[in-house]
């Protein structure tokens, strides 16, 4: 647990607020990021404060920080994909458009991987 914390410190110090918006709630709902802000309050309260104002307007945004996925791998495969090394990327790929907003819903992020023409031979 002791290394997530440090990991998480690290992050957080390099820049949290000029991650994309699904990184920073990847981070922020990630194991050991509470600990970290902890840390970090003690040494650089200025840069806590910036990094909660942020969690809490992303927390409070619909699905907060980490909804459950919309898309999962039986989804791809009924839309024709064959699983394979790529397969766990498309995955995260999908779940970044979510926690970015960039798909309004389920119906919309399928129709979207439905129509990239994204290479679905799971490569």
């Amino acid at each position: 647990m002791l290394k997530a914390i440090l990991g998480r410190r690290l992050e957080i110090l390099a820049g949290f607020g000029s991650l994309r918006k699904a990184a920073q709630k990847r981070l922020a709902s990630a194991k050991g990021f509470g600990e970290a802000l902890a840390i970090i309050r003690a040494i650089q309260p200025e840069t806590v404060a910036e990094v909660d104002s942020r969690v809490a307007s992303l927390a409070a945004e619909p699905g907060g920080l980490a909804p459950e996925r919309w898309v999962t791998g039986d989804d791809l495969i009924g839309l024709g994909w064959t699983p394979g090394p790529g397969f766990a990327r498309v995955l995260e790929d999908a779940y970044d458009l979510q926690l970015e907003g960039s798909a309004g819903d389920r119906a919309e992020l399928l129709e979207h991987l439905a129509t990239s023409g994204v290479n679905k031979g799971g490569r």
